[in-house]
């Protein structure tokens, strides 16, 4: 997907308990082999982040391997059938490259592995592990948009934890619409941090994806939402108080629909928060004074968009973060 400068859930069959925790156990490790631990080129947290979750060991019983063989089988199964489809709020949902209320998943469990790969930062050695009832990065039933369930992401290093969906790329058009409702425990941070990633670089696993430059971020910065290409860590809006006033900030410990827009052929953004269009965060290719300059000399030129990951970038701050009713489109979904 190139970007140049200028939402009653549908049914689908559940995959075991199996497939969410195995599969994804089993896909870290082998996208990690071989790695450090690791700070992004432009990210320098002020005194540093450390990692919430410690290293383990995995079983490696003979029942654990026969297991680990079932759920591989059964995640590529899932897959062959094309669909990027769990379980959405809206009926109107079901038909687009990605939608997933997380219904099906199973509370206190990785999501769906048919759709989601579970990153957990930059050590290859952390492994989503429990804490505070659940899982780092996974499902919880206490905390819903609607439902019952939503994604839950505790804390995260200086390459983010994630969950991260890539099939969705191969159905998108040149535009590209996302929709989702996320929920902050606390307000808009005043330092960066961030809650979305995009990878469109040439890496081929997901470790190496998120602690390399090529990413379009969002998150925050000066106590509102910003957009960040880590490549020249320039920001969208400025961050100024000019810039700052054009954008928006979330509300704490309640939920948020987000939208945006990112067009290829122009390079446009359009970008709203529970439904109303917020300027400072939309780019039509002009440079405007202490608000998108910055964004229009240092922002990207061309982005072959390969990956939607949504967790926490905890580069100076550690939140949880809960997100639900997730879609991508090639046309706007909207909040309803």
């Amino acid at each position: 997907m190139r970007l140049s400068r200028q939402g009653a859930k549908p049914q689908r069959k559940n995959i075991s308990w199996r497939l969410s925790a195995l599969a994804a156990s089993l896909l870290l490790p082998a996208a990690c082999a071989a790695r450090g631990t690791s700070t992004p080129p432009g990210d320098e947290p002020e005194g540093g982040v450390a990692s919430l979750i410690d290293g383990a060991s995995s079983p490696t019983d003979s029942s654990f391997a026969v297991m680990a063989s079932e759920a591989s089988a059964e995640a590529a199964a899932a897959r062959e059938d094309g669909s990027n489809v769990g379980d959405d709020a809206s009926s109107s949902c079901s038909s687009l490259p990605l939608c997933d209320g997380f219904e099906s998943d199973t509370p206190g469990m990785p999501p769906n592995a048919s759709l989601w790969t579970v990153l957990m930062g930059c050590n290859p050695n952390s492994t989503n592990a429990p804490v505070d009832g659940g899982l780092t990065v996974g499902i919880d039933n206490s905390v819903a948009h609607t439902g019952k369930n939503s994604l839950r992401v505790v804390g995260g290093d200086s390459c983010g934890y994630y969950a991260i969906n890539t099939s969705a790329f191969s159905k998108l058009t040149a535009q590209v619409y996302a929709r989702f409702y996320a929920q902050f425990n606390g307000p808009p941070t005043s330092n960066h941090n961030g809650f979305v990633s995009m990878y469109s670089g040439t890496a081929t696993n997901f470790l190496s994806m998120y602690s390399n430059s090529e990413q379009l971020r969002l998150g925050f910065q000066g106590n509102v939402i910003v957009w960040n290409y880590l490549s020249s860590d320039a920001t969208l809006p400025d961050v100024d108080s000019m810039g700052e006033v054009q954008s928006m900030a979330t509300h704490p410990n309640a939920w948020d629909c987000i939208e945006f827009h990112l067009d290829s052929t122009t390079g446009y953004i359009e970008f709203w928060l529970n439904g109303t269009s917020v300027p400072g965060l939309g780019y039509d290719g002009t440079s405007v004074q202490g608000v998108s300059d910055n964004w229009h000399t240092g922002g990207p030129t061309a982005l072959e968009l390969k990956s939607f990951g949504l967790g926490w970038l905890g580069l100076n701050n550690q939140y949880t973060a809960w997100f639900d009713d997730v879609a991508l489109s090639d046309s706007r979904v909207g909040c309803d």
